[in-house]
């Protein structure tokens, strides 16, 4: 059985306290920021969940980063 990994920090707030992964009715898991509302995709597994967050942080905290200085 693969095991969680830990979470990368929020890409949209750099929150690490506000992480978490939440599983919906419907089976879905996706990690989420409570204090920034960042939402990661569905995913069928916690392990599923995290690693995509891991694995695509950089390329989100970037996006992220590009909409706060299009905004200004």
């Amino acid at each position: 059985m693969a095991t969680v990994q830990k979470l990368k920090p929020c890409p949209q707030c750099d929150s690490e306290d506000h992480l978490a992964i939440y599983t919906y009715d419907h089976g879905g898991r996706r990690v989420e920021c409570d204090k920034c509302f960042y939402l990661g995709p569905d995913c069928s597994s916690l392990v599923w969940a995290a690693r995509w967050h891991n694995i695509h942080h950089a390329e989100n905290k970037a996006r992220y980063a590009a909409v706060e200085v299009a905004s200004k």
